[in-house]
């Protein structure tokens, strides 16, 4: 709790585990729905996750060695949010999977490099309770918000939730902007 950048990083592991796993749950309604490809269509919307993640692995290590960690996440946060917001404005499969494949790809680079980030900055003796705690935040994250997210698509329609989720991931890349500790690591 004392160590600003492990607490920041902990509540950004969460707001990125809750944004895949939340668009895991929407895809189905949104290729059905918004994409009109049909709700059995919706798994190329996850192969198309995977597929950005694939690629954030293999480009990761060179990234990496050119920028600080805490601004790959600032600025995967950044992209993704956007690329979240402007899914919800399209009807093209195509360039609805290309953001998709974004969103893989950054997730990616901020959960790999969030990792990295805690194991320097955890003192050897807490780790296992910050781990405890992290693996509890990501369960949480593949629970509550989904049920949130879902229930607001209900109530104001898919392309509202995922514009919703796509702001509070922007908003999580522009708070690290603001906090000087981290953009250092």
């Amino acid at each position: 709790r004392r160590n600003q950048v492990v607490r920041y990083s902990l509540y950004k592991l969460f707001v990125a585990s809750m944004a895949i796993a939340t668009l895991s749950v929407l895809a189905i309604a949104y290729a059905n729905d918004v994409l009109g490809s049909g709700g059995k269509n919706f798994g190329y919307l996850i192969i198309a996750i995977g597929f950005g993640m694939l690629v954030g692995m293999w480009t990761l290590n060179w990234l990496s060695h050119n920028l600080k960690k805490g601004t790959i996440v600032v600025s995967s946060f950044l992209g993704s949010g956007a690329a979240l917001i402007l899914l919800a404005r399209t009807t093209n499969l195509y360039y609805a999977l290309g953001l998709i494949a974004v969103l893989g790809l950054g997730n990616i680079y901020i959960t790999s490099s969030i990792q990295t980030i805690l194991q320097h900055k955890i003192p050897r003796q807490i780790r296992g309770r910050v781990y405890g705690v992290q693996n509890m935040l990501i369960n949480s994250a593949f629970t509550f918000p989904v049920v949130v997210f879902g229930y607001l698509a209900d109530l104001y329609g898919i392309t509202s939730a995922i514009a919703l989720l796509g702001w509070a991931v922007l908003l999580m890349g522009v708070a690290g902007i603001f906090l000087p500790k981290f953009k250092t690591v």
